[in-house]
């Protein structure tokens, strides 16, 4: 999680090594990107102080990274519309 899957350069040298090692069986866990935590954190405090739900910059991220690896942002968009 965090920076070292924080773009679609940094998934990208994660999956480069996970198939390097795919004969050991690897298993990947992985948890938010970048500074999703955080802008998630920042998203309830402004929901909560101001009533506003805001999670563009989470939105942002995501379907940037999406384009950046040439994948469809289909399956995300029902998440990030929860």
């Amino acid at each position: 999680g965090g920076s070292s899957v924080m773009n679609a350069e940094r998934i990208k040298e994660v999956a480069e090594l996970m198939k390097a090692h795919l004969k050991y069986q690897p298993v990947l866990v992985l948890s938010a990107m970048g500074k999703t935590t955080n802008n998630l954190l920042a998203a309830g405090d402004k929901a909560l102080e101001d009533g506003i739900v805001d999670i563009d910059a989470v939105r942002e991220l995501h379907y940037k990274t999406c384009e950046e690896l040439d994948i469809s942002t289909e399956d995300i968009e029902p998440l990030l519309d929860e």
